[in-house]
């Protein structure tokens, strides 16, 4: 003899169920939402980084001191210094190792190290544009503009008027256990 099971009966197994289903889902959100503001984080960190060596990488060197009190010019006279200077303050600040690869201390959530995958110079004298284009090991190209001041503009849209310094940098993150590879692209103006 077959027996049917009540309706007060099957109740009494789909609300366990249900609610096993509706926690792991929570927790999958809640794991989700953590994870994200984690990278979020990592990125607000890795902007201000930008920034400062951007930031430090554009002070001037003595020469470049004279030139300016003499020219009123802000030009950029050694190109190799300034991506030097760039790289060694990311390596300070994101506590990485001098080749770019992490160490026990580096930023957490950083896999693999960091790569400087573009880094330009912009250096203004007058209407002309000098730009010196950087690859990832660290040869560059020097590209001379005439009467390009406040015509030309940067990979992201930016209208370059006075002389300015532009990274991009790509490192890979864990995101849900996943490798997630991540760039980050910043520049700062230094005639302003």
């Amino acid at each position: 003899m077959k027996r049917r099971m009540k309706r007060k009966d099957a109740g009494t197994i789909f609300n366990p169920v249900m609610f096993l289903v509706l926690l792991m889902l929570s927790a999958q959100l809640l794991i989700m939402f953590v994870e994200y503001r984690r990278v979020a984080w990592l990125s607000g960190v890795v902007t201000n980084v930008m920034t400062d060596a951007l930031l430090g990488a554009g002070t001037l060197n003595e020469y470049e001191v004279y030139h300016y009190g003499r020219t009123g010019e802000l030009e950029i006279l050694y190109p190799e210094e300034k991506y030097h200077i760039f790289q060694d303050i990311l390596c300070e600040e994101l506590r990485l190792m001098p080749d770019m690869g992490v160490t026990d201390n580096s930023v957490a959530l950083i896999k693999d190290g960091v790569k400087i995958k573009d880094f330009k110079i912009y250096s203004v004298q007058g209407s002309d544009i000098t730009v010196y284009d950087f690859d990832e090991r660290a040869d560059y190209t020097v590209h001379r503009m005439e009467n390009m001041t406040g015509v030309f503009a940067s990979e992201n849209g930016e209208v370059i008027e006075d002389t300015a310094l532009v990274a991009e940098i790509g490192f890979t993150v864990e995101f849900l256990g996943m490798p997630v590879e991540v760039c980050k692209y910043h520049m700062v103006d230094l005639g302003s």
